[in-house]
């Protein structure tokens, strides 16, 4: 049987279109899913990450039961939510007030969206370190307040403004996805119904963009949870473990305490949390997309 010119095409071009996909799957295995599998193994362990794993002793659900019995745990997770929503919060908002203002016909606005969108591509390494210098030397001098990373009631805070200042033009590039995709003749039919800008933004923008809300509000929101870098690089998780966050107190205890398979098990099930709240986050947003 005679395969069309057609089929041909369309098989060549589906390989063509995975041939891009391979090396992303490549390196998310290498980097993430072989790791993820292998781990397994430590959190049921007592393995202190130093010594051969053969070495380690097996222990069962110990880790795990531990973690329930370990209230300390609280202290970090309270943190991750707090800065979580800040960010969420903040990220949002920005990315949503940017994409209205870059999506209006003025002369400089692909200029704009460059110059707003230009901290995310900065590492949060290097990012820590400049708000460091800000928040140490700059903001002192000129307007001699204390510096916010090494106050334990702000740090938080201040540490989320580092966050919201380099990540805010992820969320605004979705943002501007869907706002273009808003056709422009229900705005010209509500500005003839007599509807002012306020009306015309909660009414049709609002309603039109949700989808772009659900992404955006479950990413921003569940990859704050698990941020660890940047608290490592701007406060080490200081003062008085004021900004431990749960990713940089699992990290401790995989590299600096040396119970590599207690901060495995603890891992896993922060993991597990962050799932039920990225599916339960994601489900109610997508109800309102059908509602409204």
């Amino acid at each position: 049987m005679q395969v069309s010119a057609r089929k041909i095409h369309s098989i060549k071009a589906s390989a063509t279109r995975l041939s891009f996909l391979l090396p992303t799957i490549f390196f998310f295995g290498i980097a993430m899913l072989i790791p993820f599998f292998l781990g397994i193994r430590v959190a049921f362990t007592d393995w202190d990450g130093i010594t051969p794993l053969s070495m380690a002793n097996y222990v069962g659900l110990h880790n795990f039961v531990s973690i329930f019995h370990n209230s300390d745990v609280l202290r970090p997770l309270r943190i991750a939510i707090i800065y979580a929503l800040l960010n969420t919060l903040g990220n949002n908002f920005f990315g949503l007030l940017f994409a209205v203002g870059v999506t209006k016909k003025y002369r400089f606005n692909k200029a704009h969206r460059l110059i707003f969108f230009m901290p995310a591509a900065l590492s949060s390494v290097l990012a820590a370190f400049m708000w460091n210098y800000i928040y140490s030397n700059v903001l002192p001098q000129i307007l001699g307040v204390e510096n916010y990373l090494s106050n334990p009631s702000s740090v938080v805070a201040a540490v989320s403004v580092i966050t919201i200042w380099g990540g805010c033009g992820v969320p605004m590039l979705i943002y501007i996805a869907g706002l273009t995709s808003v056709p422009s003749s229900l705005y010209e039919s509500a500005v003839i119904d007599g509807a002012n800008a306020f009306q015309q933004f909660w009414k049709i923008t609002i309603p039109l963009i949700m989808q772009s809300f659900t992404v955006n509000i479950t990413i921003t929101f569940t990859n704050s949870l698990s941020s660890a870098g940047l608290f490592l690089a701007a406060t080490h998780g200081g003062p008085g473990g004021a900004s431990e966050s749960m990713g940089l107190y699992i990290y401790n205890f995989l590299f600096k305490y040396n119970k590599a398979g207690y901060g495995q098990a603890l891992a896993y099930l922060f993991l597990a949390f962050i799932v039920v709240l990225a599916v339960l986050i994601s489900g109610i947003f997508r109800k309102r997309e059908v509602e409204m």
